[in-house]
């Protein structure tokens, strides 16, 4: 199993790769983040905010992202798959920040994982969450109505998302599947990607 507790932000790279690959389970109990700000913050110019980096594509798509993609030319999606188990992330969370096309694969389930990725150009353009059983997003305990802020799938830019599962696909109370364009990052392309969800 592959257990993630603290918050990870990789620094952005044009053809940076992500693999998380494990025989059972992979958890991810904290935001991870392939950030694709320009410039990053130095010595000589120093953050101004912390958490800018962790919020990159949700707090200021003007200034969060590079004004030409980092990955403009990068067809390798991000890769996360658990053989025989679940992939997990954390309740009404957002775990995965992405500034590139996702594969996620789970034998069993793949539970609570709120993604966020983007699909810089048309040979970037194929995300798939796949699960033999089930894609489901559960309410935290405390929940008594209303919806799930973190929770959600949303993806940028052109192409397509797939959301396959063997049994069920149960978005809860999540903020559901979402093609979102350009709304998150002016500098991807304004036509939104197709979403095609399979069940049963």
């Amino acid at each position: 199993a592959i257990n993630g507790s603290g918050a990870v932000i990789l620094s952005p790279a044009p053809f940076a790769e992500l693999n998380l690959l494990a025989a059972d389970s992979v958890n991810l109990t904290q935001k991870l983040v392939m950030s694709d700000t320009d410039p990053l913050p130095t010595v000589m110019s120093p953050a101004r905010k912390t958490d800018g980096l962790t919020n990159a594509a949700l707090i200021n798509p003007a200034l969060s992202h590079a004004a030409t993609p980092v990955h403009l030319n990068d067809t390798v999606p991000v890769r996360i798959a658990a053989v025989a188990g679940d992939v997990k992330g954390k309740v009404d969370s957002l775990s995965l920040i992405l500034p590139k096309a996702v594969s996620v694969k789970a034998g069993r389930d793949v539970v609570d994982l709120g993604i966020s990725a983007q699909h810089v150009n048309a040979t970037n353009s194929v995300s798939k969450i796949e699960a033999g059983r089930d894609v489901l997003f559960t309410l935290p305990s405390s929940e008594t109505g209303g919806r799930s802020k973190g929770s959600f799938i949303w993806i940028g830019g052109p192409g397509r998302l797939e959301v396959t599962a063997g049994r069920n696909v149960d978005l809860g109370a999540s903020a559901g599947i979402v093609s979102r364009a350009n709304l998150d990052n002016v500098a991807l392309p304004d036509s939104g990607a197709a979403i095609q969800v399979s069940a049963g």
